[in-house]
């Protein structure tokens, strides 16, 4: 395990808590949002945040507009963003890789495996060197 992710390791603890709680919060807030009027307060934010009144054209987007500022929230932006951040979280948790090469892998990294006495197949994550590991091996 790389010196940078053990150094890490302090703070995952705290950062798996935070991901599992923001990702269902941000994904009630967007459904409670979506059975809303137009206009009215979101249930459950003590009239913190309103659902925005858009054209037709906005589609599929649901805003909200924050009660004091006016300020615009793309609530389905924000459940994406929840989600996918929950995702890495998940993905450091159980591997150990580095940040940097979290940020390299693709869907060409997961793999399947049969092992030979086995008729099960696995998925496997295969997170190849990345660009700072194979110059610091080159050197």
């Amino acid at each position: 395990m790389d010196q940078c992710t053990r150094e890490h390791l302090l703070v995952l603890p705290a950062l798996v808590s935070t991901a599992n709680r923001l990702r269902p919060a941000a994904a009630e807030l967007l459904r409670t949002a979506q059975a809303t009027v137009p206009g009215t307060a979101i249930p459950g934010t003590e009239g913190s945040l309103r659902r925005a009144v858009t054209s037709k054209a906005a589609g599929r987007f649901t805003w909200a507009e924050e009660s004091s500022t006016g300020r615009r929230r793309s609530l389905p932006f924000e459940e994406e963003e929840a989600f996918w951040a929950f995702v890495a979280v998940e993905v450091l948790r159980l591997t150990g890789i580095r940040k940097e090469e979290l940020l390299e892998l693709t869907h060409h990294s997961i793999t399947d495996r049969t092992p030979a006495n086995d008729a099960t197949v696995h998925d496997l994550l295969a997170a190849g060197l990345s660009r700072r590991a194979i110059g610091a091996n080159s050197a």
